[in-house]
C-alpha cells in the first residue's frame, strides 16, 4: 500500500512538477494581481460613494472644459445602503493610499536583504496573508470607525509596511528559480502580478461594485481569494530548488547544472558594504530612476489626464482605462519570449538586449504620451497613442527589470530593494512638484509634465546605455563559499584564482 501510494505521488510530480520553476513563477503573479487589486480599492470606492457629490462640486466650478463632454447622462453609482453618513471629502480620496504607498518603499531594502540570507517563501507567505486579512476586515472597520480616515489609514499602513517587503523576495526568489537561458521569461511572469493587477483593478472591481451594488463585495472576494493563495503558495512553494519537496530529479539536476557557479541555495552573509561600493551598481540604479519615474506617472498623471481631458468616469469608461495595462502586459511576454530566444541562439548578447529593451521602454514611452498631449480633443487617436506608451514601457522588464540577476544572481533580491526605495523616493519628490504644475489641468501643463518625463528618462537612460554593465561581480560568491573554496584548493595544493572563475562565467554570459 505505502508503495503504491508512494508511486502515485511520484507519478502526480513527474505530471504536473516536471516545470516546476514555471508553477514558482505564476504562484507569485497570482498573488501580485490580488495585492495590487487590493490595494486601491479603498479609493476606488470612496470615489464611486461620492461620485455625485464629485459631479455637483464640478458643475459648481462654472470651469469651461477644454474638450466636450461626453454625450449621454452622467453615470452616478448607488449604493443599496444608499448615501454614505461620513464627511468624508474629494480631497480625502488619495490620502489612504500615499500613507500605504510611503509605507511599502520603506521596507523593501530590508525584504531584499532578509529574502538573499535566509530565503523568500515566508516573506511572501506573511506579505499575502496580512494583505489579504486587511481587505478583508476593512469594510468592517469603516463601520465600526464610522468612516475614521486616520484609523484606516494606519491600517493599511501596517499592512503596508509588511508588503513592501515581499516586492524584492520575488525577484530573490525568481533567481534561485530561473536559469540565464530562460530568465527573461520567468522573472517577466513573476512581475508581471502588478500589471495585471492593474487591469483587474481598473475594470473588475468596478463592475463589481456596480453589478452588486455593494462597495464592500470586491474586498471580500480578493481577501478570500488572496487566503485561498496564500496557503497554496505555503504547500507548493519553495524559496529554492533545494528546499523544494514537489521538485523533480530531472529538474533540480537541469537547474543545478544551468546555475552552476551563479546561484547558492543555502544561507548566506550579505555583502552590504561591497555592493553600495560597486559603480555599476550605482549605474543600475540611476538607469531605475528614470524607469519607476515614467512608470508612476503613467500610472497616476496620465490616468488624471484622461479623467481631466476626456471625462473618464468610473463606471462607465473601465474598459478604456484597462487598455494600457493589457498592451504592457502583451508587449512584455513578446520581449521576454524575444530575448530568452535571441539569447540562447546567441544572436545579441545580454548587455545589448537589456540595453535595447531599457531605451525602447524608458523612451518610447514618453515620446508616445507627449504625441498624445498634441491630439487635441481626438480621443480615439490620444487613447491610441496612451495604449501605445505603455506598451513601449512593458519592454523593461526584458531590460533594466533584469540588471540584478545579470550583476549578482545570489543579492538580486537586495539590489532590486536598494534600487526601488531610491527610485520610488525621488519619483515622490518630482510628483510633489508636478502636482503643483498642473492646478488648471490644462493640455498645456500635461504637455510640459511631459517633456519633463522624457527629459528625466533620456538623461537617465543615457547614463545607463554609455556605462551600465551586465558582469557578474566577484563579490557574488558568498564569503562563506569563498572561504571553502579556498581551504579545499589548499589543501589539493592547488591554487585557482577566483578571479579566473569570474571570468569563465562571464565569458559563457557574453
Amino acid at each position: 500500500m505505502k508503495q503504491s501510494s508512494r508511486q502515485t505521488i511520484s507519478n502526480l510530480k513527474k505530471k504536473f512538477f516536471i516545470r516546476h520553476r514555471v508553477a514558482i513563477c505564476v504562484c507569485i503573479c497570482l498573488i501580485q494581481i490580488i495585492k495590487y487589486a487590493s490595494r486601491y480599492l479603498f479609493p476606488t470606492a470612496m470615489k464611486l460613494l461620492l461620485q455625485s457629490r464629485l459631479h455637483n462640486i464640478k458643475n459648481a466650478s462654472n470651469e469651461t472644459p477644454e474638450c466636450p463632454l461626453p454625450e449621454g447622462d452622467m453615470y452616478i453609482y448607488q449604493d443599496k445602503r444608499g448615501p454614505i453618513p461620513y464627511n468624508w471629502q474629494p480631497a480625502d480620496f488619495n490620502k489612504v493610499a500615499i500613507f500605504s504607498y510611503y509605507s511599502q518603499i520603506i521596507t523593501q531594502p530590508i525584504g531584499g536583504y532578509m529574502s538573499d540570507r535566509y530565503g523568500g517563501k515566508h516573506i511572501v507567505t506573511c506579505s499575502i496573508i496580512v494583505c489579504s486579512l486587511v481587505t478583508l476586515v476593512q469594510p468592517a472597520l469603516v463601520f465600526a470607525t464610522n468612516g475614521n480616515l486616520w484609523v484606516i489609514g494606519i491600517v493599511k499602513g501596517i499592512a503596508a509596511f509588511v508588503e513592501g517587503l515581499d516586492i524584492p523576495a520575488c525577484i530573490s526568489i525568481s533567481s534561485h528559480w530561473a536559469p540565464l537561458g530562460e530568465r527573461a521569461r520567468l522573472v517577466t511572469i513573476a512581475t508581471l502580478g502588478h500589471t495585471i493587477g492593474s487591469t483587474v483593478h481598473n475594470f473588475v472591481t468596478t463592475v463589481l461594485i456596480v453589478r452588486t451594488n455593494d462597495w464592500t463585495v470586491p474586498f471580500y472576494i480578493y481577501g478570500s481569494l488572496g487566503l485561498v493563495l496564500g496557503v497554496i503558495w505555503l504547500l507548493v512553494a519553495a524559496s529554492t530548488p533545494d528546499h523544494s519537496r514537489l521538485i523533480t530529479f530531472k529538474e533540480k539536476f537541469y537547474l543545478a547544472r544551468q546555475m552552476r557557479h551563479l546561484v547558492h541555495h543555502d544561507k548566506k552573509t550579505v555583502p552590504v558594504m561591497r555592493i553600495l561600493k560597486t559603480l555599476d551598481v550605482w549605474i543600475f540604479i540611476i538607469g531605475m530612476v528614470g524607469h519607476i519615474l515614467i512608470l508612476n506617472l503613467s500610472l497616476t498623471e496620465v490616468k488624471q489626464y484622461r479623467q481631466n481631458i476626456f471625462h473618464d468616469q468610473l463606471g462607465r469608461d473601465d474598459i478604456l482605462a484597462a487598455l494600457p495595462s493589457i498592451g504592457m502586459t502583451i508587449s512584455a511576454v513578446i520581449c521576454a519570449c524575444f530575448s530568452d530566444w535571441a539569447f540562447n541562439k546567441e544572436l545579441i548578447n545580454i548587455m545589448t538586449l537589456r540595453k535595447t529593451f531599457t531605451n525602447i521602454g524608458v523612451l518610447g514611452c514618453p515620446i508616445y504620451f507627449l504625441a498624445a498631449g498634441f491630439a487635441r480633443c481626438d480621443r480615439v487617436v490620444a487613447e491610441i497613442l496612451l495604449v501605445l506608451a505603455l506598451a513601449l514601457e512593458g519592454c523593461t522588464m526584458s531590460g533594466i527589470r533584469l540588471i540584478p540577476l545579470d550583476l549578482s544572481p545570489n543579492y538580486a533580491g537586495f539590489i532590486t530593494g536598494i534600487s526601488n526605495f531610491i527610485g520610488n523616493l525621488i519619483s515622490i519628490i518630482f510628483e510633489i512638484f508636478v502636482t503643483g504644475q498642473t492646478k488648471k489641468r490644462s493640455r498645456a501643463e500635461y504637455r510640459i509634465l511631459f517633456y519633463e518625463m522624457l527629459l528625466g528618462g533620456f538623461v537617465t537612460t543615457l547614463i545607463f546605455a554609455i556605462f551600465g554593465k551586465t558582469y557578474l561581480k566577484s563579490w557574488n560568491v558568498p564569503p562563506e563559499k569563498k572561504r571553502r573554496r579556498e581551504m579545499s584548493t589548499i589543501s589539493r595544493g592547488s591554487f585557482v584564482s577566483h578571479g579566473s572563475r569570474v571570468s569563465r562565467v562571464n565569458e559563457e554570459i557574453r
